[in-house]
């Protein structure tokens, strides 16, 4: 349907309806499934500003016993789109184009996506079948090599998503047993957590635009901050926008300063046709942890994003107390397009800041912090609302609304896709995952001034902007500002020998605490989802070299996939959206059973023993 659509244009539209309406009453009632034919009764497409896509699928129905305006497979397993196979396999995305596209360019733009892409919710230009993947093993590995086991995946490259497989694959083989401990539920999304320093509260992000309170294992019924009125207005389906991250000041039990970053509407600076406003904002919150004023806000940062993904979002501060921040790429396809700069944002560090690492000082000139009272005209902070670490990078004689000579003060750290969640470790160094594209996802150990090659690079490899699905042979050593391009940790593929793998990294934390001995020193982490029909998480865990303890290290880390004892096929069997660390060292699973902020399937687990 797709490419007779392409090819007629919307005037087309009224024949392809009158096509699949007769293929749909061709069928016998009642023997319609997901994976064989069309649902029943078959109406009219909807309108194509807000219809869903789905490369894969042949039409679109507005009801049945699917979702409103689901896709769905018109076909048999044998026909020339795959049919059964394809569903079962990719499940079908159900995502609007972004804000501010036209609908029919975006169409254009999906004519062949992957499971993985759909999974992620990433629209892609089409790419070539029947390419040569390059799997190189995890950790290691120089720039631009294409490994001895590189292999040819021929028409089975749309494949993501067959089946369930036990814990364990080649390239992260089945590792050490923990037990999922429930700590609460009942959020959308939870993406953050942090623990109040005075009593036994956790505070909650929740991407659905609310920060929840925690205490005792319930869910206070009042959220400690609810920003759904300042938030963008989120989709019904997959979104990437919201409340994406918070973090507590170091002297929180004294100052009770909370920063958060969320997606605002577009504000003062931001052009008409872009997307939305990042924000990091600055909250403050009573003795009591009532439930703080939204109007309150102080906003730090308002930064122009164009697209509705890519948008990262983590906050955390560093062990010499400086506020660190991650921000996307902007959200085109190989970091290009539009709202991208020629030679990708993430490479770019005069002109904007977007896909990298900031490092600011929320301190400076703060004067007597406790009695600031929220209102701008009475902030002891003067006209800037933060300073710059005269250390950072790139300092030059100017700040974030203007640039020095040598590039953005605030930067710490660029080239970068999006990096979805970072933390320190109690050595201090700064883990950051960064989701990959295409090919292969990547963990990062960020140092001050260090470019990490996106969009030259995915993980270890070239990237090739033409086809992203065949990497570039060759690949620079360096940037075009003569900076080396440094390799991450590790990497892995989306899918190796025809086996999932994973679409979309979760940065974890160092595993620092004492009920599980066997992941000590451990960096644990996760993949968001695998397959669009159902949630699919899954948790894995890296260990350092032996006698590791630079910052970096060219040695290979070893990973593993955790097995998970209180689930029947050692899975979470649930979609992991962050994770979090509490004062002992002990790690928490942020989760839910959705692909999309909403509901109230969201919980939080404490990482266990296996007993």
């Amino acid at each position: 349907m797709l490419a007779a659509y392409l090819r007629r244009g919307e005037d087309g539209l009224s024949e392809i309806e009158e096509d699949l309406r007769s293929r749909a009453a061709a069928q016998p009632e009642g023997k319609f499934t997901k994976r064989q034919a069309a649902y029943v009764p078959f109406v009219p497409l909807p309108p194509l500003e807000w219809r869903h896509k789905c490369g894969h699928c042949r039409f679109w129905v507005d009801e049945g016993p699917g979702e409103a305006g689901q896709c769905m497979i018109v076909g048999t397993e044998d026909d020339g789109w795959g049919g059964e196979s394809i569903h079962e396999e990719a499940g079908c995305a159900l995502f609007m184009p972004p804000a501010g596209e036209p609908a029919f360019e975006w169409l254009r733009e999906q004519r062949d996506p992957t499971g993985a892409d759909l999974v992620r919710g990433e629209y892609h230009a089409p790419r070539s079948r029947g390419v040569e993947i390059p799997i190189t093993d995890v950790g290691g590995g120089a720039a631009g090599r294409r490994p001895d086991d590189a292999h040819r995946r021929p028409d089975e490259a749309h494949r993501r998503h067959a089946g369930k497989p036990d814990v364990g694959t080649a390239v992260a083989p089945a590792g050490r047993t923990v037990r999922l401990e429930r700590v609460a539920g009942g959020m959308a999304a939870p993406v953050d957590l942090a623990f109040d320093p005075v009593g036994d509260r956790i505070f909650v992000a929740d991407q659905a635009g609310l920060v929840h309170v925690v205490g005792d294992g319930d869910l206070r019924d009042e959220p400690l901050l609810d920003l759904r009125e300042r938030t963008v207005e989120l989709r019904n389906q997959y979104d990437e926008r919201g409340v994406l991250g918070m973090a507590l000041h170091p002297d929180f039990a004294e100052n009770g300063r909370l920063f958060v970053r969320y997606s605002a509407p577009r504000r003062g600076g931001t052009p008409a046709d872009y997307d939305h406003t990042e924000v990091l904002a600055e909250f403050r919150v009573d003795d009591d942890r009532s439930p703080v004023d939204p109007g309150d806000e102080r906003a730090l940062m308002e930064i122009p994003h164009p697209k509705f993904n890519h948008n990262a979002g983590a906050v955390a501060f560093g062990p010499d107390g400086y506020l660190c921040l991650a921000m996307g790429d902007g959200g085109g396809e190989a970091d290009s397009g539009f709202g991208h700069v020629p030679g990708g944002n993430a490479q770019d560090v005069t002109r904007n800041v977007l896909g990298s690492i900031m490092r600011v000082d929320v301190d400076a000139d703060v004067d007597e912090p406790p009695e600031w009272n929220g209102d701008e005209s009475d902030d002891p902070r003067g006209e800037e609302p933060y300073g710059v670490p005269g250390d950072n990078p790139l300092v030059g004689d100017s700040g974030f609304h203007g640039v020095g000579e040598n590039g953005v003060d605030e930067l710490y750290a660029w080239g970068l896709r999006n990096p979805w969640r970072m933390s320190f470790d109690s050595e201090g160094r700064l883990f950051v995952a960064d989701v990959g594209q295409h090919l292969y996802e990547e963990v990062n150990i960020v140092e001050k001034g260090g470019n990490y090659g996106w969009p030259i690079r995915e993980g270890y490899h070239c990237l090739n902007p033409d086809n992203p699905s065949d990497p570039l042979p060759d690949c620079p050593e360096q940037s075009r500002r003569g900076e080396p391009l440094l390799d991450p940790i590790l990497e892995y593929p989306h899918v190796h020998d025809e086996t999932v793998i994973g679409s979309a990294i979760v940065g974890g934390a160092v595993y620092e605490g004492e009920a599980v001995p066997e992941l000590q020193g451990a960096y644990v982490f996760g993949e968001w989802a695998t397959s669009q029909d159902k949630p699919s998480g899954r948790l894995f865990a890296v260990d350092p070299p032996t006698g590791w303890g630079d910052s970096r290290s060219d040695d290979d880390w070893t990973v593993e996939e955790l097995a998970v004892a209180n689930t029947d096929n050692g899975r979470p069997n649930r979609n992991v959206l962050g994770f979090g660390r509490g004062p002992e060292g002990e790690l928490y699973v942020l989760s839910s059973e959705t692909h999309a902020p909403a509901g109230q399937t969201g919980a939080i687990h404490r990482i266990a023993p296996p007993e």
